[in-house]
């Protein structure tokens, strides 16, 4: 149990010491809480979502805590992904390469029944810089005078879970 506590307190440490990084950069993330991430971890969403029914005792499966109880030792999981986004529009192009980590999680057994997980996920993401330029027509200023209008926002929402689960019957 002692060093569970080691890997625990290890875990939390690297949690507080960690800087957040852009996860997208998408223009439509300026709208309420940003771009959503995908539920579940890369070998689920590689499954096209599919996870629910999953039980393994080698890997935590998010979408489904029942299976915590199958551990049959500590799991411990970090996630990466990877994607490059090319924008166009008229004449701009813009093209941008994003990696990041998704997921932390930390999962044990604490009896042939009982399993305990802690994770931490991105729930959503924003990253966006819009410039606007203008011409204003003006009686006072220069006929054609230029007005620039720069938007920009970056951060996200993440959720923090804990799970357990007991097996009721034996198989």
């Amino acid at each position: 149990m002692n060093k569970y506590r080691i890997i625990l307190c290890i875990l939390l440490f690297s949690l507080t010491i960690t800087k957040g990084q852009v996860n997208t950069y998408n223009p439509y993330s300026s709208y309420a809480i940003g771009q959503l991430s995908p539920v579940g971890h890369n070998y689920n969403i590689s499954m096209g979502g599919l996870g629910t029914s999953l039980a393994s005792n080698q890997y935590l499966n998010y979408t489904n805590p029942a299976s915590y109880s199958f551990l049959d030792r500590t799991s411990f999981e970090f996630g990466m992904r990877s994607s490059f986004i090319n924008m166009f529009q008229n004449n701009t192009k813009q093209k941008n390469f994003i990696s990041g980590l998704t997921s932390i999680g930390l999962g044990f057994p604490i009896s042939n029944r009982f399993g305990l997980s802690a994770s931490l996920l991105p729930y959503s993401s924003v990253g966006y810089n819009v410039q606007t330029n203008r011409t204003i027509n003006s009686i006072s200023l220069d006929p054609l005078a230029e007005s620039t209008t720069i938007i920009e926002g970056s951060g996200g929402i993440n959720k923090f879970l804990l799970g357990t689960s007991f097996k009721i019957l034996k198989n």
